[in-house]
């Protein structure tokens, strides 16, 4: 009977050292690998666990070491670079233009500019007389991308025009980018200013005071009611022309090698407001188009 228990106690204490070996490991991999040489434990021949203090032998595997992967941090893209700069920075009062533009009047002599620019960075037109404000730098690819509204109940006539060449007049040789309530999003090639597109779409008039009109209709109606602004971009990358208005595409023409020109804004008659004029100079898409002589 005392043989037995003597064989259980020692079965019991052999249980305790591989439990205490185990833990020892699982605290500190280093100390228990040094604890290895220490004298066995008398009760089951195992290496009885080291001091938590004592230091490794010079025999010990080295820690490996940690690598900490540091981000670099990203460059913060600015607004003017996603978005352009923009076209509205100060009003010129002896020109009644923002500064960097020039209005055309078909009546030169009327008294005070058409054109207004508020605190809030509104531009607005009151339409009359006919006529344009246009960018004095031009143009070649870009991406224009600016807010237009027709007032409460006095929707009307007014467009954009890029790709201005030759005189002023009413109207110049262009590509207008139209805003007429209603017709928001059609193509005219002003002036026999030519481009192409579908040719299911695409008529040519001859008009007697206009000369040769170019017309491409939108493909769908995407402008908002009068009164709400809406979101207008013109893309003008190499041969191509691509209009959205309010995130949606609703035209797109081939220009050819039409050259650059000023940014142009018209007035036909209608009050209406524009605000968030922005440009973004396409560099990459090509050598730059030269201003037509």
């Amino acid at each position: 009977m005392q043989s037995r228990l003597c064989r259980s106690k020692d079965m019991m204490a052999a249980v305790y050292c591989v439990l205490m070996s185990v833990a020892a490991l699982a605290i500190s991999p280093e100390t228990a690998v040094a604890s290895t040489a220490e004298a066995p434990c008398g009760r089951c021949g195992l290496a009885a666990p080291a001091d938590r203090g004592a230091a490794a032998p010079a025999t010990a595997p080295p820690r490996a070491a940690t690598i900490v992967l540091v981000a670099a941090e990203a460059t913060k893209q600015s607004d003017e670079d996603a978005e352009g700069a923009s076209l509205l920075t100060a009003w010129d009062s002896a020109a009644g233009a923002p500064s960097g533009w020039r209005v055309f009047s078909e009546k030169p002599d009327a008294e005070g500019s058409p054109w207004r620019l508020d605190a809030d960075g509104v531009l607005s037109c009151r339409g009359t007389p006919l006529g344009y404000l246009a960018t004095k730098e031009s143009f070649g690819d870009f991406v224009l991308r600016l807010q237009w509204r027709w007032p409460q109940g006095k929707e009307g006539k007014g467009g954009v025009l890029i790709n201005f060449s030759g005189e002023d007049r009413i109207w110049p040789k262009s590509l207008e980018a139209q805003i007429n309530a209603g017709q928001a999003g059609d193509f005219w090639g002003l002036a026999g200013f030519e481009f192409t597109g579908p040719t299911e779409r695409l008529k040519t008039i001859e008009h007697a005071q206009f000369g040769r009109l170019t017309h491409l209709p939108r493909t769908t109606d995407a402008e908002r009611s009068a009164g709400q602004w809406n979101d207008y971009e013109i893309r003008a990358e190499k041969e191509w022309v691509v209009l959205r208005i309010n995130g949606r595409e609703v035209n797109r023409a081939n220009r050819g090698a039409a050259a650059a020109g000023p940014i142009v804004l018209t007035a036909e008659g209608s009050p209406i407001e524009f605000r968030n004029i922005r440009l973004k100079a396409l560099n990459g898409s090509g050598q730059p188009r030269r201003p037509a002589e």
